[in-house]
Order: C-alpha cells, then sequence, then structure tokens
C-alpha cells in the first residue's frame, strides 16, 4: 500500500516520465473527479491516450493498475461524511465490512484479464458455467445474464452434469467456473476434462494458487471476507456477484446496441407469455 497520497506519488515518480506520462498527469490533476465515474476506456478517449499507456503510467506512479489507482485518488478526493445513518450498529457495522469487501474486489480486477474473456466469450460456440453449493447460485444468474443477451450458455450445478457437459466440450467453447476453495475434486476434474477438449476455462476464486487455478487458462480472484470483523454474518458471494455484473456490463458495452436490442427480444417475450 502506498504510505503517499496519489498527487504525491505522481510528482515522485515525474522524472521518469514519457511525454505521454505527462499529458495523463495533467489530465488528472486538472480534473480527478472525472474519473468518479468512468472506465480505463472513456479515461483514455479523454485523454486522448492509449488505455496501454495508462496502465502503464498508473504501475510506474505505484499502483497495480488501474482500478488500484483510481481507487485511491476518489478515496483521496471524496469529502469525509457518512453515506448514510444505520438504524443500528449491527446495520452499520454490516456494511462498512460489505463497502471494505467491494473495495477489495476493486483492486482487485484487472482490466486485462476482463478483456481476454470478453475476447473468448464473443468468439465462443458455447459457454458452460460450473458451481456446486452456494456457488451454483452464482453459475446460475450468470449463465442466466449471458443467455438474455443471446450467447449459447448453460449452468451445470451439480458434478454429474458438470462431468458430462466437461466430456461434450468443444474446441473455443468457453467454460467459466466459481469455486471458493479450488480445491473441489468434481469441479477440477470436469474443467480438466473440458480443457482437454479444447475448452478455454476460466475460473473464479479466493485461491490463487489451488489445483484449479493451475488448471485453468484464466483466473480471477476474489477477496476473502474471513478476516472482517463480521465476515462470518455475511455472505461469501457478494464479491463473486460484483466481478459478474462488471464483466457483464463491460461485455454489453462492447457491443450495446445489439446486446440491448436482444434483452428487449427476451423480454417481451417473457412479457408477452403473461
Amino acid at each position: 500500500m502506498n504510505e503517499c497520497g496519489v498527487f504525491e506519488q505522481i510528482q515522485m515518480y515525474s522524472h521518469q516520465f514519457t511525454a505521454t506520462d505527462h499529458k495523463i498527469a495533467s489530465f488528472v490533476r486538472e480534473a480527478p473527479e472525472f474519473l468518479s465515474d468512468k472506465g480505463i476506456t472513456e479515461f483514455a478517449k479523454a485523454a486522448q491516450v492509449s488505455t496501454a499507456g495508462i496502465s502503464r503510467f498508473c504501475q510506474k506512479v505505484g499502483y497495480s493498475g488501474f482500478n488500484a489507482f483510481k481507487f485511491s485518488l476518489l478515496q483521496e478526493q471524496q469529502i469525509d461524511e457518512p453515506i448514510l445513518t444505520p438504524v443500528t450498529k449491527v446495520e452499520g457495522e454490516l456494511c462498512d465490512d460489505y463497502l471494505t469487501l467491494l473495495r477489495r474486489s476493486v483492486l482487485n480486477l484487472e482490466q486485462q484479464q476482463i478483456d481476454a474473456l470478453i475476447r473468448h466469450l464473443q468468439l465462443a460456440p458455447k459457454v458452460s458455467v460450473y458451481g456446486l453449493g452456494s456457488s451454483g447460485l452464482i453459475a446460475q444468474e450468470f449463465a442466466s445474464k449471458l443467455k438474455r443477451i443471446g450467447f449459447e450458455s448453460t449452468a451445470s450445478v451439480d458434478s454429474h452434469a458438470m462431468v458430462i457437459d466437461a466430456a461434450l466440450a468443444k474446441p473455443r467453447q468457453v467454460i467459466i467456473a466459481f469455486t471458493h476453495s479450488g480445491q473441489t475434486r468434481e469441479l477440477n476434474y470436469a474443467i480438466e476434462q473440458a480443457k482437454r477438449q479444447g475448452s478455454y476455462v476460466c475460473i473464479v476464486t479466493n485461491t490463487k494458487g489451488s489445483l484449479a487455478a493451475m488448471i485453468a487458462d484464466l483466473v480471477f480472484q476474489t477477496p476473502v471476507k474471513d478476516d472482517l470483523e463480521n465476515g462470518v454474518y455475511m455472505s461469501a458471494q457478494v464479491a463473486q456477484f460484483f466481478l459478474i455484473d462488471t464483466i457483464y456490463k463491460q461485455l454489453l458495452a462492447t457491443n450495446k446496441d445489439h446486446y440491448l436490442a436482444v434483452y428487449q427480444q427476451t423480454l417481451a417475450a417473457l412479457r408477452n407469455r403473461e
């Protein structure tokens, strides 16, 4: 974690800046509030630089990537005032810990990973989403979201269904597996079978060094809640829901008119049945 503020970090490393870096730094100094609701693509367009240039700049000034830089900048600029008045101390403490979990989720995001998954999704003949137990809820939600915008997607939430799906997997098919530990034997067997079939395997897990992570082509690591004061009371799926919503939003942005048209078509079909 950086001990200095964002602007101090920028000044500290300014002697290493290229012309592009100086351009980005000037933009940030003049309009830090611009980033409050903007992603890296919108930032790059406004600053008239490339997204790769922004990523290099953020790393040069001491951050892991754009999301970590943006989070620190916005946190530094915000006015210290309560965003809500909880009914009791319990709600306030839970709210604080959920906000901490979401902040950690933002810091864990890497744009290159999201871009890679979106590219493979758009080329995939089919998307299979796996999850056992509570992870099955996430799998069903993400598969449903994708289906509503025209993707051939299915969710497998028991071990037999996963193995059958994996055995019939095709090259370029995308397998997305949700697993907190990354050590579930049945799920790992299924994704290993799918990979042998030529599928692209992505996992979402809390444990980056797990067996599932070693099998996968792409790994999204979500933050753990165990060290939080109220972690035992909190849903472990919150960080994963945040991740799939982030991916879904960015996926829609790649061809918004088309995906929204398909979504409206499916929505109309559901309404007309009543």
